[in-house]
């Protein structure tokens, strides 16, 4: 049967053809896949970082806070009150109970030395 424009020729698929097409669309559907992926693991992650960002801040608050109590805790008045309430029997030392240590300056000493030791002046007192 002679071509003669009207209808086109019947002849079998060429395999080469739909093996390129078929590869083509497994591609786009993979990079589709792999894309879809990505972006999910981009929001699950953006969401792991704004709540370790906002756990942060309320770690950085309570530590503000606690440092604030520690700073209180720490004062004179709030030791003697819980001396006080607790019924210690505590009190301040007497003046001659007071031990002061004076520093002496010296220069540079060499590891090697035997003058590497601080020297006890006359004064003071050997604890036993």
């Amino acid at each position: 049967m002679p071509f003669d424009g009207r209808s086109a020729p019947v002849e079998g698929v060429r395999v080469g053809t739909a093996l390129r097409v078929f590869c083509f669309c497994l591609f786009v559907g993979a990079a589709c896949v792999g894309y879809l992926y990505q972006k999910n693991q981009l929001e699950t992650i953006g969401r792991e970082i704004r709540q370790k960002e906002q756990e942060l801040d309320r770690l950085k608050r309570l530590n503000e806070l606690n440092r604030d109590k520690l700073a209180r805790m720490q004062t004179h008045r709030y030791l003697d009150m819980k001396v006080k309430q607790l019924r210690l029997g505590l009190a301040e030392p007497r003046e001659e109970q007071i031990l002061r240590l004076e520093e002496a300056s010296y220069a540079s000493v060499s590891r090697d030395s035997d003058r590497r030791y601080v020297r006890r002046s006359a004064g003071a007192e050997v604890a036993r």
